[in-house]
């Protein structure tokens, strides 16, 4: 099984159980769907009851982008589902799943000898992941679709379920985070400055910024300020100042070195006072950020040490894990074994995560035409348009200081004073350049900054996340190939309402130089790069926030605790004989009949109880059901002795199967409580504008899209409205010159609780579950009235779901809140069959 087609298999396994696949859901508008499959499945079922807040937070915001979603989901499914396994028995799960023949004599000869060449695969891939004992995933994610975001979701994720089961090993407690150099350091400060309510839900917020710790080892004599045996700290450092030291001197070459080293007469290796301090903390996980450092044949003597210096932590005390987080999964063209997600670049750029991108190469780059002939493209087709407030950026790589002060420079200014483009654009950025320059060079990227013309010597290449810029040009051949592939496609980063595209100027040679980078490093090639296509993104912005108070009702059912004087039956050795091969899990609804209805309750979802086998005494076992039951533990331990198993048969049939817990629970409160239907009507202000602005993907044959600039204050809530089709478009042109119509709010489009509170529950009969249903239009009326508009295809009105659809619509809208509800089918829009039909309908109404 080649490295793809595990990640084939993998991915397969996990969209399984998550219980949709990624090709049936295109774009953004079709979230409501997917988010209801998602949480139907045995993936979202089956996780910790803090993983599904989590998850559900997520989708619900909507702030991570779809990669990223993806991402985090396989990394909880790794842990969760599939208990953090090694690459190896993750592979070895995928190579023999449960129930493959193994019986020698019952295997025809093709089938032996594919088993035997399955594990040949094995052995080999132990010998090349050198037998580690830990889990070690590698995320491969392009760049510009935000690896220090999902860093940061995985750290606060672990530390949350860590909170909440501390004795499971799967959850990190501590997080060290290893940077290639102190720029990126500086970068990943995005982990504590970033708003965490935006990826875990508010229950959780008190416990994160109560506990968090965070230690950023940028400077060499800062120190590591952690306690043994504490929890929740998150240390960030480049490997330089955490890996093992091999014995010597405490001095090199006449300077002193780090870290203070003693001399071993075994030649062991010795390790610095950081290290000595991480050993002391437990459940650690380790996230190596540009992971592609710590891989492959030509790195150097550091770089080597990480994965020695990783091990060490994990014989000390073992890791949760080692997250590896990288844009460039190959080497030397061949996939790295440890990847368990790849999102390449050419997906990033078809998504509109990266900008569009184009190779012009010149066959000599030392001459005066050269940077005039860049200049021209690049004032041509970027100018000063500002995008999101920010103006074009161009970066220059120069090999040396001098020649770029002696030899670039002042053929620069040559030609940008013939344009007559200003040469205070022009910034430089070297070692030697003034504290000015580098306040500048950091300020690229705010509406501020003036500078365009960016001159630099081994500067901007990882950890540089400057999206305004639109364009390199590799003035000389670098000194490093990879220098040329990072520093190059520095200009991919998306910004704006996609497409946008990016230019990269290059030498004849550092084209050939290039192109043999990304098929090594990226695994595809300059022309697919340069042919791949941005879906049509907008960036969608609040332009004032409106709420709308309605009356909903709801359905309370009141529990009310009946003393129980009689024996519970709980045959729990019955139950075990019937579903011993069925225990999946306490179902997390139930109907029960209550007044004569039907009513579907809410039950505590057994994923809190513990899922290793485990030994129960008499306290423990009453502890925990008292937990799901919230009965006083004095009446949990009555009732057992009470019921027909007594409390000795209790505790040997759940010593026997944990799960029969499930059972005693569902069991004691049938009996011991009687439940009452209330139904009460409650004021609700729902919000039509919540978490924006929001990146959406605009499908061109299915939808208008309208930019009305500012024009008519009182008819956009969010800007631009994206409407399904001409139909929506037209009706809305309509109601803006209506007499009887003051405000005007388009929410069809946004179809997420997430961003639009604005919906009617309705019961699909069809897949049997409730569903939301979001109107077109909502109507602001002279006469303070309201009305709610639906547009609908005529061959769609009388679908089950659309009839359905329109009844608790009316049920809410005019029996709950005296608003008018109108449904209009497309039709007669286009025919312009509805003008005088709204007139009439809104004074009759």
């Amino acid at each position: 099984m080649s490295t793809i087609s595990f990640l084939d298999q993998l991915w397969q396994a996990f969209e399984q159980c998550r219980g949709y696949t990624c090709a049936e859901f295109v774009g953004k508008r079709l979230r409501q769907e997917e988010n209801e499959r998602f949480y139907e499945g045995d993936f979202f079922k089956k996780v910790f009851p803090e993983t599904q807040n989590i998850l559900r937070h997520i989708r619900e915001v909507g702030f991570l982008r779809p990669p990223q979603v993806d991402a985090f989901e396989l990394y909880v499914y790794l842990k969760e589902i599939q208990g953090n396994p090694t690459i190896k028995e993750l592979y070895r799960r995928l190579l023999f799943p449960e129930g493959t023949p193994m019986d020698v004599l019952s295997l025809t000869a093709e089938q032996l000898e594919e088993i035997k060449q399955k594990k040949a695969l094995l052995e080999a891939l132990d010998s090349e992941l050198q037998g580690l004992a830990y889990p070690n995933w590698l995320f491969a994610l392009g760049m510009g679709t935000g690896k220090t975001i999902l860093m940061a979701t995985m750290i606060f994720y672990d530390f949350i379920l860590a909170e909440h089961y501390p004795e499971d090993g799967r959850f990190a407690k501590n997080a060290l985070v290893f940077a290639p150099d102190t720029t990126i350091i500086d970068s990943l400060r995005e982990i504590q400055d970033f708003d965490y309510s935006k990826v875990i839900p508010q229950e959780y917020a008190l416990f994160l910024s109560s506990n968090l710790k965070f230690h950023y080892l940028s400077d060499v004599q800062a120190e590591l300020s952690v306690l043994p045996g504490s929890a929740y700290n998150i240390i960030v450092s480049n490997v330089q100042k955490i890996i093992l030291k091999k014995q010597g001197n405490n001095s090199n070459n006449g300077q002193q070195t780090l870290f203070p080293v003693v001399k071993d007469m075994e030649g062991e290796w010795k390790v610095n006072d950081r290290l000595r301090k991480l050993e002391q903390l437990d459940n650690l996980a380790v996230f190596v950020d540009e992971a592609h450092h710590a891989f492959g044949t030509s790195i150097t003597n550091d770089l080597k040490r990480v994965r020695e210096t990783i091990n060490r932590l994990d014989r000390k005390s073992p890791l949760a894990g080692c997250i590896n987080l990288t844009g460039t999964p190959y080497v030397d063209g061949k996939m790295l074994p440890e990847v368990v997600f790849f999102y390449s670049v050419r997906q990033a750029i078809d998504d509109g995560h990266l900008k569009q991108v184009r190779f012009i190469d010149y066959a000599n780059t030392k001459t005066e035409e050269f940077i005039r002939d860049v200049v021209d493209r690049f004032w041509r087709q970027y100018g000063e348009e500002r995008r999101e407030g920010l103006l074009p950026k161009i970066a220059f790589y120069c090999t040396t200081i001098s020649e770029l002060e002696d030899e670039f420079r002042p053929l620069l200014e040559k030609v940008l004073a013939e344009k007559n483009i200003p040469l205070t654009k022009i910034l430089v950025n070297h070692s030697d350049v003034e504290d000015e320059n580098i306040r500048r060079f950091r300020l690229l990227d705010t509406p501020e900054s003036e500078d365009q013309f960016i001159l630099l010597v081994g500067k901007g290449t990882e950890g540089w996340n400057c999206r305004s810029l639109f364009a390199t040009a590799m003035y000389r051949r670098p000194r490093s190939k990879v220098f040329l592939l990072q520093s190059s496609l520095r200009c991919l980063r998306a910004i704006g309402d996609m497409p946008q595209t990016a230019t990269i100027f290059l030498s004849t040679e550092n084209r050939a130089i290039l192109e043999s980078e990304i098929q090594k490093n990226l695994g595809t090639t300059m022309s697919e790069l340069e042919g791949r296509k941005n879906k049509r993104k907008v960036t969608i912005q609040k332009r004032k926030d409106v709420k709308i108070k309605l009356a909903k009702q709801r359905v309370k059912v009141l529990r009310q605790y009946q003393e129980q004087t009689g024996q519970i039956k709980l045959a729990l050795d019955e139950y075990y004989t019937n579903h011993k091969n069925e225990f999946v899990g306490l179902v997390t609804e139930r109907e029960m009949a209550t007044n004569g209805q039907k009513l579907k309750l809410a039950v505590k979802d057994s994923q809190t109880l513990q899922r290793r086998q485990k030994r129960y005494t008499l306290y423990t076992l009453v502890e925990e059901i008292s937990r799901y039951t919230h009965l006083p533990c004095l009446k949990v331990e009555k009732i057992l002795r009470n019921s027909d198993m007594g409390i000795e048969g209790c505790l040997a049939w759940v010593n026997r199967e944990n799960r029969l817990i499930e059972v005693i629970v569902r069991r004691i409160l049938d009996a011991v409580f009687r439940y009452e239907v209330v139904n009460e009507v409650e004021w609700e202000e729902v919000e039509l504008a919540k978490n924006f602005p929001v990146d959406w993907v605009v499908e061109e044959d299915k939808r208008a899209l309208e930019m009305y600039d500012g024009r008519y204050p009182n008819s956009f809530h969010i800007e631009p409205y994206i409407f399904d089709n001409e139909s929506e478009k037209r009706l809305f042109e309509y109601f803006v010159e209506h007499k009887e119509i003051e405000e005007i709010y388009y929410t069809g489009g946004i179809t997420d609780v997430g961003h639009n509170e604005f919906y009617v529950e309705y019961y699909d009969e069809l897949e049997g579950r409730w569903r939301r249903y979001y109107p077109d239009f909502i109507l602001k009326l002279k006469n303070n009235g309201w009305a709610v508009v639906e547009v609908k295809q005529a061959d769609q009105t009388a679908h089950p779901n659309v009839i359905a659809k329109e009844q608790a619509a009316r049920e809410l809208f005019e029996k709950l809140n005296s608003f008018h509800y109108i449904i209009k089918r497309d039709d007669e829009i286009r025919r312009g069959m509805f003008q005088d039909i709204f007139l009439v309908e809104f004074e009759r109404k």
